[in-house]
């Protein structure tokens, strides 16, 4: 009897580890019942299941996924709703019964995912009056009937205002946060065929960010966005309008910048990228 009893205590203490590791995310997206969830994560340039689910008779799910994954997470619903996650919590609990816009979603207790869609239901609209601003700039700048009404430093004014509150949600993000790590590079990606296209001035700027980028953060292998983020920087240097040695030059370049990562770097993950 005291074997057994032990034993049970044995496995009890086996148990308690494992049980420990998991996270556990869990909501309600306004399903009905029986409706399947998936939540996958992101390894280098694949994306893989971390768990599965259905939805109770009120809607609500829970999943439990793998404590030691750390990064970006992507639920998707039977139903066809999808959300891109910040799994960094060992709890997170969010509601979106009216599937809603960015800014209708309750993330509750959870930080990193409340900044994250704060940023995205702000900054589309900063980025929209951006354009619109920059847009009538430069037909200010053009215009010679336009011009003489001075009102380019207004103009000038309300793009650099907008412009400076992206940075300042950015920098007053807590410096230990996915979020903080992870909206500039997402910032970049989207900018990079931006400036290719319209504002090419721009894409020095983008080649020294890309090279601040520490390929060997482990972060990057889970983001969901190395793939985005290697094609974007080389799409942009072959498409740039400078002359086709300025072109290899660049590139030779950024290809140096990857191969001394993987070097120079203690991460597995870079296998990925060679």
């Amino acid at each position: 009897m005291n074997k057994i009893i032990a034993l049970f205590v044995l496995l009890q203490l086996n148990l308690v580890p494992l049980f420990a590791q998991n996270c556990k995310l869990s909501g309600n997206i306004g399903v009905d019942s029986s409706t399947e969830i998936e939540l996958f994560g992101f390894k280098g340039f694949e994306q893989y299941q971390l768990a599965r689910s259905v939805t109770d008779s009120l809607g609500n799910f829970e999943v439990y996924y793998p404590g030691n994954y750390k990064g970006m997470g992507f639920l998707k619903s039977g139903k066809g709703q999808s959300y891109l996650l910040i799994l960094n919590e060992n709890e997170i609990a969010f509601t979106d019964k009216q599937q809603g816009k960015p800014g209708e979603i309750d993330f509750g207790k959870s930080y990193e995912n409340n900044m994250l869609y704060q940023y995205v239901a702000n900054n589309g609209s900063r980025d929209a009056a951006i354009e619109a601003w920059r847009f009538l700039s430069a037909m200010y700048e053009k215009t010679p009937v336009l011009e003489s009404r001075n009102k380019l430093k207004f103009i000038n004014s309300e793009i650099e205002g907008l412009e400076k509150e992206n940075s300042e949600f950015i920098n007053g993000l807590k410096s230990n946060s996915i979020v903080k790590w992870y909206l500039p590079i997402r910032k970049l990606i989207q900018a990079m065929p931006v400036s290719v296209q319209r504002y090419p001035e721009r894409i020095d700027q983008h080649i020294a960010d890309f090279k601040k980028i520490d390929l060997c953060d482990k972060r990057l292998y889970s983001s969901g966005i190395l793939d985005d983020l290697l094609f974007g920087h080389f799409m942009m240097l072959e498409n740039r309008n400078v002359p086709f040695d300025t072109i290899k030059q660049q590139m030779n370049q950024s290809i140096n910048h990857i191969v001394n990562s993987i070097t120079l770097g203690n991460s597995d993950n870079l296998e990925e990228i060679g």
